[in-house]
């Protein structure tokens, strides 16, 4: 799975961006763009709830008191700002699913993969008999004793091969080599018996 986050191409020089800047400088902005990458990998749905204050100032690297004596925190500067947004809980990335929908339905993603692959298999399961796989003719009966294929041993002939040989020499192969084979098929069909 791919962990990243989309940011809108007019991110740098929109309203809020600007405001953030003038307030808190490119170390703010850099700071919010940690915070984002933290909800993408820890809090895909964007939801900082039980978190402190203090706790997202670590979180974006940032110290309170690099900004206005206004905010005690970054966290609410960046509530002023207008990138997070108060809940009873805490903080909620500001419509976090509407710019980030693939971190923020990553899990119920997953879970519908998972839901498809589980179908998938049980299908396969009850119904073999609709199986696309194409099956390997029984071409010798010694290939088909076991499960592993029978290694090719010299003088060894399959009845495909003995039935291919058997009419090469019908339509005229040299008599040494018709007798040769006769003799090494005659040979085999007696180790069949």
């Amino acid at each position: 799975m791919t962990d990243d986050i989309r940011i809108n191409s007019d991110f740098p020089t929109h309203f809020k961006t600007k405001k953030l800047i003038s307030i808190a400088g490119y170390e703010g902005v850099f700071a919010l763009i940690l915070l984002w990458c933290y909800c993408r990998s820890y809090r895909p749905k964007g939801d900082l709830s039980g978190i402190s204050d203090r706790d997202i100032d670590i979180i974006c690297g940032f110290n309170a008191e690099r900004i206005e004596n206004e905010y005690e925190s970054f966290a609410a500067c960046l509530h002023h700002v207008g990138f997070l947004d108060k809940t009873p809980t805490g903080y909620q990335l500001h419509d976090w699913a509407e710019h980030n929908p693939y971190a923020f339905f990553a899990e119920e993603r997953s879970q519908s993969a998972r839901d498809s692959a589980n179908k998938r298999w049980q299908q396969k399961k009850t119904d073999k008999s609709q199986s696309n796989a194409k099956r390997i003719p029984n071409v010798c009966e010694t290939e088909t004793k076991g499960n592993a294929p029978y290694p090719y041993l010299k003088g060894y002939i399959c009845k495909s091969e003995q039935i291919s040989r058997s009419k090469q020499l019908e339509d005229g192969i040299a008599n040494e080599h018709r007798r040769d084979a006769l003799e090494e098929s005659k040979r085999v069909e007696a180790s069949w018996d």
